[in-house]
């Protein structure tokens, strides 16, 4: 038994905004749009209204697609973000409510990574034939955590990673097949010892009551250099060698949109044809573990990715951790 990507939808907040638009956020003009161009790159986001909640966007994803007759046939739901509507209990609750579900759920969380991570799981459970269809959604709100209150250029330089984010919402639903389609292969890696250089501190056990732990604090260079340490190397090296197509039979790969100055660095480091790499961070920016779906739904909208495409998501998140998955539409 083998699994597919039956539906995918995204959901994205409201108009897109500038960089104009959104230095303009920042308060005191500490921010300058020229400054996003030079550090990032980019010329659109999105960004939620306050009350918008991450549940919200996920079962706005879901319903692009989701019909009332579909509903039975979910087996379980999995809401899979670095973002969460509260601490406890797990915000696929509060999904399974809003889209009227009755199956299991539960929530995965690793990062930017969580959402590719939840499809690891669902190919697993769907191979061991433990479920048969199974909902993914992700609402991912990483405005929250950007200060926009800044009062210094050292505070602002502290935080200054957060200015690549954008919020989007994505469903996914897998199902299972005999055909030959489907996620083929995934694998990942997991450096701890760089945890800290991405990091929101609120929240949990550590820091549970200061509210200036609740931004995003993160060295976007360290954690593309990463990429180039050894173990990282090896890594990518071995999932080409482990999977089931060559580099040169990849159609197209998909990664985790950070920066435009990336796209270039993961080629070189892993010797892939930049052109094959379909990138979405000048229209969306950064959204989190939502950024590889919204960017494998904008390329089959643009028919960029077709029926039959060998399809390559690499993502690179907080961590650290960097995963891949092989699948063929």
């Amino acid at each position: 038994m083998n699994s597919y990507i039956k539906e995918l939808g995204i959901f994205l907040p409201g108009k897109p905004i500038n960089n104009t638009e959104f230095a303009a956020m920042y308060k005191g003009q500490m921010l300058k749009p020229d400054m996003i161009r030079v550090l990032f790159g980019g010329k659109y986001r999105y960004i939620a209204k306050p009350e918008m909640q991450c549940s919200d966007m996920a079962v706005n994803a879901a319903n692009t697609f989701l019909k009332e007759e579909d509903k039975q046939s979910i087996d379980l739901l999995i809401f899979s973000s670095a973002s969460a509507d509260l601490i406890e209990p797990a915000t696929a609750n509060i999904v399974q409510k809003k889209l009227g579900l009755s199956c299991p759920v539960f929530d995965v969380k690793n990062a930017c990574n969580s959402f590719i991570s939840a499809m690891q799981i669902a190919n697993s459970l769907i191979q061991s034939s433990t479920y048969r269809n199974i909902l993914i959604v992700s609402g991912e709100k990483p405005s929250d955590t950007i200060r926009f209150d800044t009062k210094s250029k050292e505070e602002l330089k502290e935080n200054i990673a957060s200015v690549s984010f954008g919020d989007g919402g994505t469903a996914m639903w897998i199902s299972s097949t005999k055909d030959k389609t489907g996620i083929a292969y995934s694998k990942f890696l997991t450096m701890g010892e760089y945890w800290n250089l991405s990091t929101v501190l609120g929240g949990g056990s550590m820091y549970p009551f200061d509210p200036d732990k609740n931004f995003f604090k993160g060295e976007t260079a360290k954690l593309i250099d990463v990429l180039k340490d050894s173990d990282a190397q090896q890594f990518a090296i071995k999932c080409f060698e482990e999977g089931p197509w060559e580099k040169d039979e990849i159609d197209l790969l998909i990664t985790h949109q950070i920066a435009t100055h990336f796209y270039d660095r993961l080629a070189k480091t892993i010797d892939f044809p930049p052109e094959k790499i379909y990138k979405t961070f000048d229209i969306f920016a950064n959204t989190a573990s939502t950024s590889m779906p919204i960017a494998l739904f904008d390329a089959i909208r643009n028919g960029k990715a077709k029926k039959g495409d060998k399809i390559m998501l690499l993502g690179v998140a907080a961590g650290v951790s960097i995963g891949v998955i092989f699948l063929k539409l």
